[in-house]
């Protein structure tokens, strides 16, 4: 090889491709933008370390430019975080090189600090980053969910109930919320997180210590979430995407946990009563809160109105029955998520654009709610310049939530006695709703109004039926971004952001719900 190359340059000077030319050439990446800082390096051949090489720097056009290149030469591209890309001169004497990403590198390419994008080896902070293939890897509809077990140091609240119950630094003082800091697309976010659709999230960067402190201030006290949705990818043919899951939840347990069996419990509410604990509940005639079924038959026997034999009898029966089996059957259902997806991304020359659908349909744990959402994410950018670019971003979400006003964690008594006592028949054997105490004691809702009120008995079965509530939250976010680079190292940004979240509730109450008829009973005169 080294005699070929000794020949070719002793008949170079005789040979046309050994002519001088002008090489003019640009650098751009694979999504078209431009490598700026490019090493560009032409040499002769396999011997250019005997006859040396000759090395440009592309500008912030990512542009390069040789006077005295030869049309045999070989011209060598590198760049950090992308792979060396070798190509032959052509005698027109220009040329444009693309360079490929090199996957070593996406480990270290970016940060997100919600205010700006910093090389990983410039962040001085604790963080942790969560792609979008990482995101995914579960099918919750909301995005908190996919965070548990991801994120080191996020900690999840389960007994936070309906609020968001999460922590990363601890709660910053004793009067102030725990949240975090949710900041999307570089804007602080204040509406309901659950309105972001997952499939158009695209990384997120969770920021744990202090030093988000230097960018966000106070707010940051309790650490950042930052999020950045999708966006398209400049020069590229058009992408759909689509994506679609189902889940089935099995039913609550009720008999998971170990209890007071029925037995020990009317044992217990009999040895209470023998001691008078039950007493003052009996003799109050203002409020006449409620006894449970024992205690009432363990008062008639007591007054003499039944037989001990027969009281003993009832009693005897009721210990067959068990609530939790009432409860579980009738109270809870198998609940099913249905999450669908489809996404358009793609550009052209000095525009690329992202375009996400979404529609989640999900029937509760309790039968009758049903909680659904539709999103839409629009965002295009727009490069008019390569010192100018421009972005908009569309986020709309609204979701519908119907849900009764009971489950089975919420039957109970009332009256002074806040829990539901373990042999009670919510459903006899046909399937009809059965009657129990609330508010007021059996025997005095029989009597009161002497016919004239309305029915004050109280079946929870039957207000599974009879009450709705509907929760419809509408949220809009729009912002505007435009940079310019004014020069190499400075340049020029303005942002701007529009944010608009109603939520309308309505709770409905028919007459046949226990509410209102009791509500009118006691203001009945």
């Amino acid at each position: 090889m080294k005699l070929q190359y000794f020949i070719l340059a002793m008949l170079c000077p005789l040979l046309s491709m050994c002519q001088t030319i002008q090489l003019k050439g640009k650098v751009v990446n694979e999504d078209g933008e431009v490598v700026v800082g490019a090493v560009v390096e032409i040499v002769n051949g396999e011997w250019s370390m005997v006859n040396g090489e000759k090395t440009r720097v592309t500008d912030e056009k990512g542009e390069f430019l040789f006077t005295d290149a030869k049309v045999s030469d070989t011209i060598i591209v590198s760049a950090v975080g992308y792979e060396t890309a070798r190509e032959v001169n052509n005698a027109r004497g220009q040329v444009t090189i693309t360079l490929k990403r090199d996957v070593r590198f996406i480990e270290e390419v970016v940060v997100s600090t919600g205010y700006e994008q910093i090389r990983r080896e410039r962040t001085t902070g604790s963080y942790a980053t969560v792609d979008n293939r990482l995101l995914n890897r579960s099918v919750s509809s909301d995005i908190l969910s996919r965070l548990q077990g991801v994120v080191p140091g996020l900690v999840f609240d389960k007994n936070a109930g309906n609020r968001t119950g999460i922590a990363i630094r601890g709660i910053s003082s004793y009067f102030a919320s725990s949240q975090p800091l949710l900041v999307v697309d570089n804007f602080p976010f204040n509406g309901d997180i659950n309105t972001i659709n997952p499939s158009d999230i695209d990384n997120i960067t969770v920021l744990k210590d202090a030093a988000a402190a230097s960018i966000w201030g106070a707010a940051a006290g309790n650490g950042v979430i930052v999020i950045t949705t999708k966006s398209g990818s400049l020069s590229k043919t058009p992408k759909v995407s689509a994506s679609s899951s189902f889940t089935i939840a099995a039913k609550p347990n009720f008999f998971y946990y170990p209890t007071m069996t029925t037995a020990d419990f009317i044992k217990t509410e009999r040895l209470l009563f023998d001691q008078g604990y039950y007493n003052s509940a009996i003799n109050n005639t203002s409020s006449r809160p409620v006894l449970s079924p024992v205690v009432e038959l363990l008062l008639l026997q007591r007054n003499g109105s039944i037989p001990a034999a027969i009281a003993d009898a009832r009693i005897d029966s009721l210990q067959a029955f068990d609530v939790r089996r009432d409860i579980q059957d009738h109270f809870y259902q198998q609940a099913v998520d249905r999450r669908h997806a489809v996404s358009l991304e793609g550009g052209a020359a000095g525009m690329r654009y992202y375009l996400g659908l979404g529609y989640d349909n999900n029937i509760l744990a309790t039968p009758g709610n049903i909680n659904n959402r539709y999103t839409v994410t629009l965002k295009n950018q727009f490069r008019p310049t390569s010192k100018l670019s421009l972005q908009t971003t569309i986020l709309y979400a609204q979701s519908n939530r119907s849900t009764h006003n009971l489950d089975g964690n919420s039957v109970s008594t009332g009256g002074g006695k806040g829990t539901l006592y373990p042999y009670a028949r919510l459903v006899d054997e046909t399937g009809n709703a059965m009657v129990i105490p609330r508010d007021y004691r059996l025997g005095y809702i029989d009597t009161a109004g002497r016919s004239l009120l309305l029915d004050w008995k109280y079946r929870p079965l039957d207000e599974l039926k009879y009450a709705n509530n509907a929760n419809r939250l509408q949220s809009v976010t729009m912002n505007l971004m435009g940079s310019y680079q004014l020069l190499n190292w400075l340049s020029a940004e303005i942002r701007y952001q529009y944010t608009r979240q109603s939520n309308a509730i309505a709770n409905y109450y028919s007459t046949q719900t226990y509410f209102t008829r009791n509500l009118i009973n006691r203001f009945t005169a």
